[in-house]
């Protein structure tokens, strides 16, 4: 037999299916091959085993034989089968023996073999030159593998040291010439410095040198939003815009600049605006769609929902979280609109091995969330997104799926059947988002029983914003979920806040209309928080806003611009955080009508002012400072809404009340024992009072200055004397207590001041025509008065103890009345002099003695009346030359 072939190897490449190969040679047994493998890439040789991997047939065949694979070679994968046989001379010939033909062929058959495994490592497998005469090495299109670092300049270089090499040259190259900018055809001279070029433009002149430009003067950023007429502003630039709060609207300048706009302006009285009525106006009205321009930035990539599955009428869930994830992998500077409608969003998944330790109703996730993005706009005009139909919300039993009616403070998490969020940002910053509109349609869930402290506290919520900002907000509406319309929501270590919002629309939620857990600097124009609690799902507070840090957060700067809080089932506005957690809360314009509380605020660091807005409901603000200014606060009606009797409740010593209009058509609508009333106009409007258990309260370490209390009802209540138009409202006291009225007119009103011991100060001021009844009254009882016209006061039963009553008169126009009866009625005629009249004055036998002592500095005073006093009470009059010294606030 001979070697006919120089053949000692073959390869092929899989193809998935063959298991097969053909080996074309000669061996001399199954084990002289050398069968291995490799991917496509020839990485990752794997040497086979005989046995094992493969096994052989047609072994001392000079055609071959096969390798046949246990198992068929990958599609793509390489497998080489060659000869691989020992180089050792195995054949022994005996001398004088036999010549067998076949033995020697054999034997040389066998060194031929070896000649052609070393010929072929030698021919195929090492780097060679191609002939004598070549001086370099052909590596035939191979990789040269493992080369070491390069010690000469002849070495050869591996690519490693190749890159690390570039990239010195490239750091020395760009140290010098990154700071330069450079043109072909002239020099360009160094531009200022960092403080010089901020937020400036490169440009260049006529003669093509380098500038820097201000986009206030070129507008290439759009307008510049430069505050509001009512803050004031300096405006410097064309393309600065001043917002005009009242009627929501931005104007640019097209006058001489710089323009100096004072606070509290309009653009009416700072230049006019300019129309075709008034072509000399140098105020010029901007739109939204102009001041796009400021918002819009330039986007390295826009993504379209359409492209990622969404469809108009589908359920899009999959196809917005995949939208999603491909904008956290963009991270920044991209564009997302949302070009379809009706999307139906949320869903979920039956538990298939239902167990005690897992959710038998199962989410399938938020919509739409981003974490650690920022530089981007989402446009979700009009894409209107609403939650599907008979999905579960709330306990359920993790075995059966069967609705879990479970206890207060219920938490078990394998009982809990939650939804989650529509929208979800988490760490965002510099971003804008456009006409977002979500239907939570709780009213068409599957409700299962309460889970958490409250109510049913699982996430199912339209917007949530956590640790976020520098976000602008422009129509969003987020109704009917079973938890909060939006959060706002940070952890005071972070750097968050910014946030505006422009037209919010937050109806029929479940706990909440918008929850404020942490943030500073959010601004909302146009807010409707409204109806929560009075869907298909309530959980408490059921506020319209609850401001309520979390431990450790802040809630700071939140300016709330002409809201519309109406009808929820809570408070209208809740506050709550200790320790200076809230503070500089403004609400200004809007209304906020409530069946319950308008404002709950029961912590002491609360610190709020509102001013300008319309209020029908109860006020229980407990220690918190707040101030109202400007307001009308009432029991009135509205929007079919009848607020509860009470409209001021639980008021804190720090409360203060400025030029505020207060109406109740409630005889006992009023308990207030702190705060502070300047320049207020208390109206009691009551057409046909039913009998109540008590009357309003108006004292304790209240002072009221220069306010106004009257009452325009014609029917008094059952029990008070039907002489004039009184309004009844009893002044309860405490220790040494004081109730400062100042110049306040009583018209057609009955005041009770009432204490329980101690002192009581009680300074009228200028009195106009009022029926006071003093009662329970302390030691010492001080009255001082300034009546312009005439006083009564009526109805006193002394009770047990000794008491002195002082009475200043400073007014020769007074005719005062003062009876110490348990009945009594006005008595005498009125004078031109100063004049005290006691009538039919009666005593319980129980008081020992009683003293009046008049004062009177300026007239003569005149006794006109019989006084039987029977010997247990002295009247004297105390002569002065000096008007006794007034209380002063």
């Amino acid at each position: 037999m001979t070697v006919s072939t120089e053949i000692s190897s073959n390869e092929y490449i899989g193809n998935g299916v063959t298991t097969d190969f053909d080996y074309k040679f000669r061996i001399f047994k199954a084990n002289q091959l050398s069968v291995i493998t490799s991917d496509s890439d020839g990485d990752n040789v794997v040497t086979l085993r005989l046995g094992t991997d493969y096994t052989v047939t047609g072994a001392n065949k000079s055609a071959g034989g096969k390798v046949i694979l246990t198992k068929p070679l990958a599609n793509g994968h390489k497998i080489s089968i060659a000869r691989d046989i020992p180089i050792t001379q195995e054949t022994s010939f005996r001398n004088q023996s036999k010549f067998f033909a076949e033995t020697h062929e054999d034997a040389f058959d066998y060194l031929t073999m070896i000649v052609q495994r070393i010929w072929g490592s030698l021919g195929s497998l090492y780097l060679k030159r191609p002939n004598i005469l070549s001086n370099w090495f052909d590596a035939k299109g191979y990789r040269i593998a493992n080369l070491g670092k390069p010690k000469r300049d002849s070495d050869a270089v591996d690519l490693g040291t190749l890159k690390d090499e570039i990239s010195g040259v490239n750091s020395t190259i760009l140290k010098k010439e990154k700071r330069s900018l450079r043109v072909d055809d002239m020099d360009i001279s160094a531009f200022p410095k960092a403080s010089e070029r901020r937020n400036k433009q490169i440009g260049f002149d006529n003669e093509g040198n380098s500038v820097l430009l201000d986009p206030i003067d070129t507008g290439a950023f759009g307008y510049i939003l430069a505050d509001s007429f009512e803050k004031g502003a300096t405006l410097t630039g064309r393309f600065q815009a001043l917002f005009w709060e009242e009627k929501k609207e931005y104007f640019r300048w097209d006058g001489p600049l710089d323009k100096v706009v004072p606070p509290n302006s309009t653009p009416q009285s700072t230049g006019g605006i300019k129309s075709t009525d008034n072509p000399d106006g140098l105020w010029v009205s901007v739109g939204d769609a102009s001041l796009r321009g400021e918002l819009q930035k330039r986007f390295k990539k826009i993504l379209f929902a359409s492209d990622f599955g969404a469809i108009d009428g589908a359920n899009n869930t999959l196809a917005f979280q995949k939208l999603a994830l491909a904008c956290n992998a963009e991270k920044s500077h991209f564009k997302v609109i949302f070009d379809v409608s009706n999307s139906e969003i949320f869903d979920e998944r039956v538990n298939p091995t239902p167990n005690e330790n897992t959710r038998y109703y199962q989410s399938i996730g938020d919509i739409f969330s981003l974490k650690d993005c920022s530089d981007f706009i989402l446009d979700f005009t009009g894409c209107e997104m609403v939650t599907k139909r008979g999905l579960h919300y709330g306990s359920f039993h993790p075995l059966t799926g069967d609705k879990y009616d479970a206890v207060s403070n219920f938490t078990n998490t394998a009982y809990a059947a939650e939804l989650g969020v529509v929208l979800s940002l988490d760490n965002c910053k510099n971003y804008t988002c456009l006409n977002f509109n979500a239907n939570g349609n709780n009213g068409h869930l599957i409700v299962g029983g309460k889970w958490g402290d409250t109510g049913i506290q699982l996430k199912h919520i339209g917007i949530r914003e956590f640790n976020c900002s520098n976000a602008i907000w422009q129509n969003r509406t987020c109704s009917y979920f079973g938890l909060d319309g939006t959060y706002i929501g940070g952890n005071s270590s972070v750097d968050y806040g910014g946030i505006t919002v422009i037209n919010e629309v937050c109806e029929y939620n479940g706990r909440q209309g918008f929850s404020f857990t942490g943030g500073r600097g959010i601004v909302f124009i146009n807010p409707r928080w409204c109806y929560t609690g009075m869907g298909a799902i309530y959980s408490s507070p059921g506020a319209g806003i609850d401001i309520e840090p979390n431990a450790g957060f802040m809630a700071k700067s939140l300016k709330i611009i002409n809201p519309c809080i109406v009808g929820n089932r809570g408070a209208g506005v809740l506050a709550l955080g200790g320790d200076e957690q809230t503070t500089n809360i403004i609400i200004s314009g809007g209304e906020i009508v409530s069946q319950t509380a308008a404002f709950y605020v029961s912590t002491p660091s609360v610190r709020m002012n509102i001013h300008d807005t319309d209020i029908h409901g109860a006020i229980r603000i407990a220690t918190a400072k707040l101030t109202f200014r400007d307001c009308f606060i009432s029991t009135l009606m509205k929007y079919n809404i009848q607020p509860s009797g009470t409209v001021m409740e639980n008021i804190g010593q720090d409360a203060k009340f400025v030029n505020c209009k207060i109406l109740t058509t409630y005889l006992d609508a009023l308990y207030i024992t702190n705060g502070f009333f300047d320049s207020c106009d208390i109206e009691f409007a009551v057409d046909a009072p039913s009998k109540r258990s008590r009357a309003s309260v108006i004292g304790g370490k209240a002072i009221l200055k220069d306010t106004k209390i009257h009452s325009t009802y014609t029917n008094p209540p059952e029990g008070l004397d039907s002489v004039g138009e009184r309004t009844y409202i009893e002044t309860l006291g405490h220790n040494a207590w004081k109730t400062y009225i100042g110049t306040t007119s009583l018209s057609g009103v009955g005041l009770a001041f009432g204490g329980r011991s101690g002192n009581t100060n009680i300074d009228l001021g200028s009195v106009n025509k009022g029926g006071i009844y003093l009662y329970d009254l302390g030691e010492k009882v001080e009255i001082s008065s300034n009546p312009q016209d005439e006083t009564f006061i009526t109805d006193i039963p002394l009770g047990v103890g000794t008491f002195i009553i002082t009475v200043h008169s400073f007014s020769s126009k007074a005719n005062l009345s003062f009876c110490i009866c348990q009945l009594s009625y006005k008595s005498g005629e009125p004078s031109n002099h100063g004049t005290m009249i006691l009538n039919k004055v009666t005593y319980g036998s129980s008081v020992t003695s009683s003293s009046i002592v008049i004062v009177d500095g300026q007239d003569v005073l005149r006794l006109v009346s019989t006084l039987d006093l029977s010997g247990v009470c002295t009247v004297s009059r105390l002569a002065t030359s000096n008007r006794p010294e007034r209380h002063s606030l």
